[in-house]
């Protein structure tokens, strides 16, 4: 999920998993890796998933139990 960027070192993406559309605009609502919180985006980029993926939504989901 691409990010807004500004002119910092700051990341300007982060990995996270499609939930579902949000509105006609093209905007989609996504789950972080990182914190497990919902995004919301309208530009992203597909990656396949990988054993990192599969491990971390894991972890995520024994967290919230």
């Amino acid at each position: 999920v691409h990010s807004e960027t500004k002119n910092s070192m700051k990341t300007r993406s982060m990995l996270a998993i499609a939930l579902r559309p949000s509105n006609d605009a093209g905007g989609h609502y996504f789950m972080s890796l990182y914190t497990g919180k919902v995004l919301h985006a309208y530009l992203w980029n597909e990656l396949p998933i990988d054993e990192g993926v599969i491990g971390r939504v894991g972890q995520l989901a024994l967290n919230e139990k």
